[in-house]
């Protein structure tokens, strides 16, 4: 017998192995009462297989199996619940956050205090917005943040169109750290200036970051970014929402360029 011969046979006898179980597999796919009717299999098919312990029957495979199912189904219960109250808790945060906005009795308070009321409301470490200089717009009480010159820092903010969540010992995190610290702002007034600059060294290492846009209907892109970093590494990574961030950046950029 010639060796094409020998591989034609093999070939043939794979494909008819493979056809015999997926006939088999189809059929009982097919009629669910098999093994009502034809009960003497129970006691006779065997599953070889460590996962299924001492007990070798299909009905205790089939056991684990539902069991197996209920177990995850719990798990994916649990994740929905604690999402629930998480979701709950931000939602609690941003109605206070957007009431005390509202309380503020002067401009002046609502500049000083709106990322003051951030930090403390959600429970992060630090946030500060950055601003383009669109066209010599001033934005008025906002005009400390404004980038000065024309940097890198610049382009990194037009090409940020999303939220980015970001750990902060990240390559791409430690590119927005060193644009920040090495760029300069519009403002002389020190004070103003120590909430872009102050000392965030101790934030790099173990903490996460949100970069989210700041957009509004009189500029044709993103004029700026609101930052926001945690101690908390998990605070800010991919499972995490980010339908209150850009509600936050909605109402910061609203204010920014009303006032």
């Amino acid at each position: 017998m010639t060796i094409e011969k020998k591989i034609e046979l093999q070939s043939n006898l794979y494909r008819n192995k493979e056809d015999n179980e997926k006939f088999v597999r189809n059929y009982l796919t097919e009629n669910h009462d098999f093994f009502k009717t034809n009960q003497d299999l129970l006691n006779k098919i065997n599953f070889p297989h460590t996962n299924i312990g001492s007990t070798e029957s299909l009905l205790e495979k089939q056991n684990i199996n539902l069991k197996t199912k209920i177990a995850d189904y719990e798990r994916k219960f649990d994740h929905l619940i604690n999402n629930a109250e998480s979701n709950e808790k931000v939602f609690s945060n941003f109605v206070s956050w957007t009431k005390n906005l509202f309380e503020l009795k002067t401009k002046n308070d609502l500049v000083n205090k709106i990322f003051d009321l951030l930090c403390s409301q959600f429970e992060v470490d630090f946030v500060t917005i950055v601003l383009l200089s669109e066209a010599n717009y001033k934005y008025n009480f906002f005009s400390d943040f404004i980038i000065k010159g024309d940097n890198s820092l610049n382009a990194s903010v037009r090409n940020l169109n999303q939220t980015k969540l970001l750990p902060t010992s990240s390559t791409k995190a430690k590119v927005w750290f060193e644009l920040l610290e090495k760029s300069e702002f519009v403002s002389e007034n020190q004070e103003k200036k120590s909430t872009i600059n102050q000392p965030i060294n101790h934030l790099k290492k173990h903490g996460s970051l949100a970069l989210i846009p700041l957009t509004h209907k009189n500029f044709k892109s993103t004029f700026g970014s609101l930052i926001i970093i945690s101690e908390d590494r998990a605070r800010f990574d991919g499972n995490v929402g980010t339908i209150f961030l850009e509600s936050i950046s909605e109402i910061i950029s609203s204010i920014v360029v009303s006032n």
